[in-house]
């Protein structure tokens, strides 16, 4: 369905990637930053492995944020950091 949407927009290409659709208030905010950009293993209860997160997974895809509003400024801040020219493509290592 995300690829019909894009052929429907004149001279868009379709991404090579993944679509990665997150519906953001049903994410508790307290785990939001963890979702988004990773985390390794046993860095909290739970946590047993080391995960990406959604905007790695995403990557050479497209990241759709639903209700974007409704996130932390915090989180807000650090999107931003991402359409930065130079922004740091670091890693979670484990």
């Amino acid at each position: 369905m995300p690829k019909l949407f894009i052929l429907l927009l004149p001279g868009r290409r379709i991404p090579a990637g993944p679509f990665i659709a997150i519906d953001c208030p049903t994410i508790p905010e307290t785990l939001l930053e963890s979702e988004l950009f990773g985390y390794r293993k046993s860095a909290f209860t739970g946590g047993n492995k080391n995960f990406p997160g959604k905007v790695r997974l995403a990557e050479s895809g497209t990241l759709f944020l639903d209700e974007i509003g409704d996130f932390p400024l915090s989180i807000k801040a650090k999107l931003l950091r991402l359409f930065k020219p130079g922004w740091s493509r670091g890693r979670v290592k484990g």
